[in-house]
């Protein structure tokens, strides 16, 4: 409930505040969200906010800042991209 709520007020604060939030809330999903799919949808939807929050800088750019590039390369990751759950 309180992931929704955080999520839910990225749009509304200041840039540094944003990424801060952000930071916790990646860290959070790749520890709490135990499905594959339901991890990578989150991870996309932030990532996503976070492309439109930041339009200064590019996806390749939001991905490093997160580490979103290492995470990507995972086999939860590839497996959840291509519809494998197990």
């Amino acid at each position: 409930m309180l992931y929704n709520y955080q999520l839910s007020t990225i749009n509304y604060q200041l840039p540094n505040e944003a990424v801060s939030l952000a930071k916790g809330l990646f860290q959070q999903t790749r520890q709490d969200i135990a499905s594959p799919k339901l991890q990578k949808d989150l991870i996309e939807l932030l990532e996503t906010i976070m492309v439109y929050k930041l339009p200064n800088k590019g996806r390749e750019e939001i991905e490093a800042m997160f580490g979103l590039s290492e995470l990507k390369q995972t086999k939860v990751y590839t497996d959840s991209q291509n519809g494998r759950t197990n």
